[in-house]
């Protein structure tokens, strides 16, 4: 084999192991990021369990009547429930109740609580 030959050919297996190194390097940046993620979520204190009741609403659609459930604590309407539910599917917090509204004047006079205590809220805050 000629000179230039060996060259050409040992600069290709100079170039894949560098390849290989950098592709490795690469790996084990960010294997070390998420071990240093890993290990400041482990060292946090945990968080304060929440509580929260559900309050199933009353919505006949036809023939059936639609499970549509709002948090008492993050304030989110879901589709769907069921009696196993532990805790909440979007904040959650831990359920301690779940009550049926026994007509749509119950949503209706709660949103509208909830709309005025908000309004009242946010005009003593401006006021300050």
């Amino acid at each position: 084999m000629s000179e230039r030959s060996n060259r050409k050919n040992g600069g290709v297996i100079v170039a894949d192991r560098l390849k290989q190194l950098r592709e490795s390097r690469k790996k084990n940046d960010l294997e070390e990021k998420a071990l240093e993620v890993a290990l400041a979520a482990l060292a946090e204190e945990p968080r304060k369990l929440t509580t929260c009741d559900l309050i199933l609403e009353y919505v006949p659609i036809s023939s059936w009547q639609s499970e549509r459930v709002t948090c008492s604590e993050c304030k989110k309407v879901m589709n769907g429930w069921s009696e196993s539910w532990q805790f909440c599917p979007v904040c959650g917090s831990k359920v301690l109740s779940a009550e049926r509204e026994s007509s749509p004047h119950d949503r209706l006079t709660r949103l509208a609580v909830e709309t005025a205590l908000e309004n009242f809220g946010s005009q003593v805050v401006t006021q300050s």
